[in-house]
């Protein structure tokens, strides 16, 4: 499971707002270098969908119309939150979900956020987390806990952190190399290095399942997991969040895409007997050459680092 990054910003505060005071801490997670015009915004009804799905009850309060939390021009979703068929165990807390139109004006909403508490001395703790555009405050009840301890020892919190770290960048980006009964195999085609820096190449490959039925082999995907990659044998199983198809377009002058081609490769009597035996294949590359008329795939074993080239006529 992939581990989030955040910075832990302790500020002391009192909340003033309309209802009761209450106390959290403020942590950020380390912002993502992507470009504004290519980040993939984050919805509130994103974050409802995964804190439902990690077993936490969100009830609507409104919105947040204090002046002094009101960041960017963006007024705050309240939220009572409490853990599912456990409520008389984890009373409900208060959730402020900001949905921003971007990556900058978030950044920008929490730097007027953290200025307020050089203003104003307040005697509660704020717990913030953000995903690109989106930014959770959380209010706990744990004024004598270290703020990290705060987050993973208060179960309504530990799931904040779980919902945001799924809506982050996908468990995994690749194509579909196989498929079975409701299930797909995913395999990156970016190499990673896990053996500390001694270079060894490895490639990430997980079955998921909760997939819709039209993805096909050959589809290039980014998906999103509910729970990380299970422990399992490489490769991994988990259940699939969301699977976002990229769509490739045909080359000028062919008859053929992107996605027949590497089914048509991936048959190939040279891979098929292997197959059955389990190798987990790799896409490394797939060009189409219009003057030859021509499609060239390189393919790699990921187990074994083999490497595998095709060149198929556009037929």
């Amino acid at each position: 499971m992939k581990k989030l990054k955040r910075w832990i910003l302790p500020i002391v505060l009192v909340f003033l707002t309309t209802g009761c005071g209450e106390k959290a801490v403020v942590n950020e997670q380390v912002a993502e270098k992507v470009s504004e015009k290519t980040v993939n915004l984050v919805t509130l009804d994103d974050f409802k969908q995964v804190m439902q799905e990690e077993g936490t009850l969100l009830s609507p309060k409104g919105e947040g119309t204090h002046e002094m939390f009101i960041l960017s021009g963006v007024k705050p979703s309240i939220f009572s939150a409490s853990l599912m068929f456990h409520e008389e165990v984890n009373p409900k807390k208060n959730l402020y979900v900001y949905e921003f139109k971007t990556d900058e004006e978030r950044k920008a909403g929490l730097e007027a956020f953290d200025q307020i508490k050089d203003i104003v001395k307040f005697s509660a703790q704020p717990q913030v987390t953000f995903q690109k555009n989106l930014t959770v405050i959380y209010w706990s009840d744990a004024p004598d806990l270290e703020p990290y301890d705060n987050l993973v020892t208060d179960p309504v919190g530990e799931s904040v952190l779980y919902a945001m770290d799924r809506l982050g960048e996908p468990e995994i980006e690749g194509y579909i190399v196989d498929k079975k009964e409701g299930e797909i195999l995913v395999v990156s085609s970016e190499a990673k290095d896990y053996s500390h820096g001694r270079g060894q190449e490895s490639y990430d490959a997980i079955w998921f399942s909760n997939v819709s039925d039209t993805l096909v082999i050959g589809d290039k995907v980014k998906v999103w997991s509910k729970h990380g990659a299970l422990l399992s044998p490489y490769p991994g199983r988990e259940i699939a969040h969301k699977v976002i198809e990229q769509t490739t377009v045909r080359p000028e002058g062919s008859d053929r895409t992107e996605e027949y081609m590497l089914q048509k490769a991936l048959q190939d009597d040279k891979l098929k007997d292997e197959r059955k035996n389990n190798r987990i294949v790799a896409v490394k590359s797939v060009n189409y050459n219009a003057k030859e008329d021509t499609w060239y795939l390189h393919l790699k074993d990921a187990r074994t680092l083999e490497d595998f080239y095709f060149k198929l006529d556009d037929k």
